[in-house]
């Protein structure tokens, strides 16, 4: 039996003829949904885009470069009694925050 579905509330009963007992029946049962095509492909192409932009961001966090070691506090030259020794540079510990390097360039390289 094909039957054309309309609004509003609806239902089936399965029996037999004379309505003895016991009912057996084999029932497939089928829909067409016009939507199903297009949701199965937006939810492929919303996964490939979750996809390529949780694998970027694993490769950019993964690439990120390393600050520059903190190079030695220069030796201050001192003579004579009462002078303090020079001490050690403090290197910043926990976070490294982001900061300012100046490098003067050699004479010889132009811009």
């Amino acid at each position: 039996m094909t039957w054309k579905v309309r609004e509003g509330d609806w239902s089936v009963v399965l029996m037999n003829a004379d309505g003895s007992r016991p009912v057996v029946a084999d029932i497939d049962l089928g829909a067409k949904l016009s939507f199903l095509l297009w949701l199965a492909i937006g939810l492929l192409l919303g996964g490939v885009f979750v996809l390529v932009g949780s694998t970027a961001l694993i490769v950019l966090a993964a690439r990120r470069r390393q600050a520059p070691p903190v190079p030695p506090a220069p030796a201050t030259a001192s003579s004579g009694a009462g002078s303090t020794p020079a001490s050690p540079a403090r290197r910043p510990t926990g976070p490294r925050a982001p900061g300012r390097l100046k490098r003067r360039l050699a004479e010889h390289v132009h811009c």
